[in-house]
């Protein structure tokens, strides 16, 4: 069997690129396995999506675009590949940062539709938001922030709900893979010789931006920290007083005992992994309206959520530095699930369900 994989961008997003790099690295192991032959085209324009499908023979095809690809042309993309005569079975890879999207015009035309984070409850995706993705519209109603016109969202059939399924997110990408693979030869320091007891340092967006959402959550953050620097050691930065050389901002999160983690253009971000592979104790938005894989997010178990209004922040920071042995127990077993997801070859078995339901 072959399996074609089209990223379509001149300017294709790295979330996009990560997300198809298991893709690359477990290319042996789906052809030994599942007998699936893989290959990877990055082409330029839809002409040559279309190109590709009519001369080149695959029995599936994997699609991605970039989020800053025109809703229309791609929905009319997709109508047309549906169109052909003789066509791969389509699966289009949806990376996008949000539990929403745009383009779910898309799902009629293809036969799956993957999703790197999908709200639990899919009923919403057929009643919609105002702003498009849930998070931002708490943001406009709870901050009674004006977002304009900005909107990241669409609607989904109801008929069409089943074709939308749970993929596998960036904590795949090989710069985050490879920490996981080495991981017996790094030095962490002992939770209790930590010296960093919280830490918090995030980048804003531009705030011309229409759609920076976050950055009022990521400030409300920031002002709820501030107090606990009278009692604790905590670094909080947001902004430009952020920056810091990659070499020490890697150094603070192996020091650190906790690290709060907020939602940027999406829920999942990078930094979550990259505390959890540091042992250091992760605090996040409550993330129990999605679901998403590797998961990370099991209440209490793998990481501690805050609620949405962050009125619980503060308390639950003093908490866990009063109680240093459930904050490092929790640490370790959030990257002991992260861990047992390589080690029982998750990506491997995603792809066996996906071709079993396809074929």
């Amino acid at each position: 069997m072959k399996a074609l994989i089209l990223l379509q961008g001149q300017n294709v997003d790295p979330v996009t690129e990560w997300m198809i790099e298991p893709f690359k690295s477990k290319k042996f192991e789906l052809q030994f396995q599942l007998n699936l032959k893989i290959d990877i085209q990055l082409v330029e324009s839809f002409k040559s999506v279309l190109n590709f499908l009519e001369t080149q023979r695959y029995d599936i095809v994997f699609i991605a675009t970039s989020w800053k690809e025109n809703v229309k042309d791609t929905l009319e993309l997709f109508a047309t590949i549906h169109k052909l005569h003789v066509r791969p079975k389509i699966v289009y890879l949806d990376s996008f940062d949000q539990t929403s999207s745009p383009f779910f015009g898309i799902i009629p035309y293809v036969d799956l539709y993957l999703k790197k984070q999908i709200l639990r409850d899919r009923s919403l995706y057929v009643q919609g938001f105002k702003t498009g993705y849930i998070f931002a519209d708490f943001v406009a109603d709870y901050y009674k922030a004006n977002f304009q016109d900005w909107h990241f969202g669409s609607l989904i059939d109801e008929s069409c709900i089943e074709k939308i399924a749970l993929g596998w997110n960036l904590a795949t990408a090989n710069k985050l893979v490879k920490v996981v693979r080495f991981d017996l030869m790094r030095r962490l320091t002992k939770f209790s010789s930590r010296t960093i007891d919280i830490h918090y340092r995030v980048s804003l967006a531009n705030p011309d931006d229409k759609g920076v959402y976050y950055n009022i959550h990521r400030e409300a953050i920031y002002s709820n920290l501030k107090p606990l620097c009278e009692t604790y050691q905590v670094i909080c930065a947001a902004g430009k007083s952020a920056r810091v050389p990659l070499k020490q901002y890697r150094a603070e999160m192996k020091n650190a005992k906790l690290a709060v983690s907020p939602f940027g253009w999406g829920e999942v971000t990078d930094r979550d992994y990259e505390i959890v592979l540091n042992e250091t104790l992760l605090i996040k938005p409550d993330m129990s309206h999605l679901e998403t894989e590797p998961n990370i997010y099991v209440e209490g178990k793998t990481y501690v959520p805050v609620k949405w209004d962050l009125s619980d922040l503060t308390k639950i920071c003093d908490y866990y530095l009063k109680h240093p042995q459930e904050a490092e127990t929790i640490a370790k077993q959030a990257k002991a699930e992260y861990f047992r997801w390589f080690q029982e070859k998750q990506f491997v078995n995603k792809i066996k369900q996906i071709l079993d339901q396809m074929f």
